[in-house]
């Protein structure tokens, strides 16, 4: 679940052998907005990941094969797959596209596509305070990366930032099952929309009948 990183973060960077540390914040849903189908006609899952360009950049390398990445202070930028823009045509750099979140509808400007085809579920890159607003947890991360330095011993550092964490946070952990609560969000935020919707048209018909009513 989501976590304050001021509490967390510095932990993992005083680690000895730790290089560089990142708090991203990732979910799983599912989104037919963006034109996407698998072979069976059935919608994929999308994954919408926030980071910090800047620290992001110090834990792991992004090749981007087209545009740019993202920058510090972006908003409403997004990078892409490669893979992910050839299934969809439509998702070229410079086009917006729009995501229903549990922040309500936000439209996207794809800034760059990353030289690759893309796991089977497509990561959307986006700053970590776009992603933050998305998901209506503002101030909060769920993930931290980290890079260690070049000749430390992976097992024995990672042992260490377990300890150092304490048993409530999870090392190399699959964050695929904290993405129920994110569907059951975007599914209301969705329906509130739709919702919306019905009111405007229901109104706007009965004003209608009103005003012919009156003629």
């Amino acid at each position: 679940s989501a976590f304050v990183p001021e509490s967390v973060l510095p932990q993992v960077e005083a680690v000895d052998g730790v290089r560089a540390a990142t708090g991203v914040l990732r979910r799983q849903f599912s989104l037919p907005t963006l034109g996407i189908n698998n072979d069976n006609g059935s919608v994929p899952q999308i994954e919408l990941v926030g980071l910090d360009p800047a620290s992001a950049s110090q834990v792991r390398e992004f090749i981007v094969s087209e545009g740019r990445f993202l920058e510090p202070g972006d908003a409403g930028k997004a990078v892409l797959p490669a893979g992910l823009a050839e299934l969809s045509p439509q998702l070229q750099v410079g086009t917006t596209f729009p995501l229903v979140t549990a922040g309500g509808l936000k439209l996207y400007t794809i800034v760059g596509l990353l030289a690759e085809q893309g796991s089977s579920t497509p990561q959307i890159y986006v700053t970590l305070p776009d992603a933050q607003a998305a998901f209506n947890q503002s101030g909060f991360i769920n993930a931290i990366e980290v890079a260690f330095d070049a000749r430390a011993d992976h097992a024995a550092v990672t042992a260490v930032v377990q300890q150092a964490l304490g048993d409530g946070y999870s090392v190399n952990s699959d964050a695929s099952s904290t993405d129920a609560l994110a569907a059951m969000q975007i599914g209301f935020a969705m329906m509130d929309l739709l919702g919306v919707l019905a009111l405007f048209l229901g109104a706007f018909l009965i004003f209608n009948t009103f005003r012919t009513v009156v003629v």
